[in-house]
């Protein structure tokens, strides 16, 4: 497949074309990915014909939407999803009329399959994706309907692969197992964490999955019923966790932290933290943090970017390496939070419809609809990801929560980092015309 985007800027109030270019682009791996998912994750509520209906015409579902970054893409295949030092300034997806400044519209009358492909036309008005543009990707319709901005609710950024069409909860369950799932860490070994009666030790039990290149004669894919644990690992915890705070796992380093509670130590409020390696399930860092306020209710915890990232109530307050607060974001508690990363981006699930991005230092957030956050797993490629809720262990009672075969809907299909940088003010409006062909 290859592509061509056309850019018009054009003066609001005369009419006169301002700059008009156009440029080829990349197509990365990531539809070719999404087309051909994991093995293992297929054995049991996969449907294959229903798989194929939905992701049909690409061009409306794979491919239906566009984003402008306010920054360049490193242009190859394997790069399929933003990273930390992304500038969001707007996308798109289908007809839109509303106030969102990050979002324009699809131009209907001006869409169109051709021979051997699809003509898409953008519109962004006046108050649309005003800023600097040096980069434009297609995208899932899907994202491009929700973007940066909670309040567009007809899409979502992490998606059911069985339907990729609407914002819909994951579905594709692939394992079933005691404890909460934390990632897959080794080929076909899913890692399960579990609480014992004391916070000295922690079980950490992992699952096998069956691997499709290798069935044998009396396996059997049955998931009624717990997977039998091929090994369990207890971790001896050298500090006093708070197992109500939701730990965090940065997932690029496949290292899982776990918080006290906030003391006041001779007038200086500090926690301590551990990282547990979850490679070989060794201590992998130790540490204090200090704050300079302290909390009655906090619900997770995350150190990231060598800042400290605390959700409360109703807020997520950042502090620096020196405890000072740098900045406080508010949002709305409705369910779960928890904090992780993907692709080196610290991502937020606030509970059942928000999922808050850190891009480039600012938190964004989209409508997510349902409780789960992406997790890591050695086994797929992104965008698929497992998805999993997460609990508090606030109880000793044996809990199952497992993972599902998930598909981050904010993926770049296609990179196209522009000769030169678009410049749009309120007094200009921005036509983009998108082909791809195959």
């Amino acid at each position: 497949m290859e592509g061509k985007a056309t850019f018009t800027l054009t003066d609001a109030a005369s009419g006169r074309i301002i700059r008009q270019f156009s440029e080829h682009n990349l197509v990365t791996d990531a539809v070719k990915r999404i087309l051909d998912p994991p093995g293992y994750a297929l054995l049991y509520q996969f449907n294959s014909s229903g798989f194929i209906q939905n992701m049909l015409p690409l061009s409306q579902t794979l491919f239906g939407g566009i984003m402008l970054l306010g920054n360049n893409m490193e242009e190859r295949a394997d790069n399929v999803m933003l990273n930390k030092n992304c500038i969001p300034i707007a996308t798109a997806g289908g007809a839109y009329a509303g106030t969102n400044t990050m979002r324009g519209t699809l131009n209907q009358n001006e869409s169109y399959a051709t021979a051997n492909g699809y003509h898409f036309t953008w519109d962004f008005g006046t108050d649309k994706a005003n800023g600097t543009i040096k980069c434009a990707a297609l995208t899932s319709r899907v994202f491009g309907n929700t973007g940066f901005w909670y309040e567009d609710k007809t899409g979502s950024t992490v998606l059911n692969p069985a339907n990729v069409s609407t914002p819909s909860n994951a579905s594709i369950l692939y394992m079933k197992g005691e404890g909460q799932y934390v990632g897959t860490f080794e080929k076909n070994t899913h890692t399960y964490l579990k609480r014992r009666s004391t916070n000295e030790i922690i079980d950490f039990v992992q699952y096998k999955s069956l691997d499709p290149n290798s069935i044998g004669i009396n396996d059997t894919a049955n998931y009624s019923v717990y997977a039998k644990p091929v090994a369990t690992i207890p971790v001896t915890i050298p500090i006093d966790y708070n197992y109500y705070v939701r730990w965090f796992i940065d997932q690029d380093t496949s290292v899982l932290y776990l918080f006290t509670n906030v003391y006041d130590d001779n007038g200086q409020y500090k926690l301590d933290y551990v990282g547990i390696s979850m490679k070989n399930f060794t201590i992998a860092d130790t540490g204090t943090r200090k704050l300079s306020r302290k909390y009655s209710s906090r619900y997770a915890t995350a150190i990231y970017d060598d800042k400290l990232f605390i959700a409360g109530e109703d807020r997520i307050d950042i502090f620096n390496s020196d405890g000072d607060m740098i900045n406080s974001v508010s949002y709305t508690l409705s369910g779960t939070p928890f904090f992780y990363t993907v692709n080196g981006i610290l991502s937020f699930s606030s509970g059942n419809t928000a999922l808050l991005t850190y891009l480039n230092g600012v938190f964004y957030s989209t409508y997510n609809p349902n409780n789960y956050s992406l997790m890591s797993s050695v086994d797929f490629e992104p965008p698929y990801y497992p998805t999993s809720s997460v609990t508090i262990y606030s109880s000793l009672a044996s809990v199952s929560v497992n993972p599902c075969l998930g598909l981050a809907a904010n993926y770049l299909a296609t990179i196209n980092n522009l000769s030169e940088p678009l410049e749009k003010t309120n007094e200009q409006t921005l036509k983009i015309t998108y082909d791809i062909t195959h």
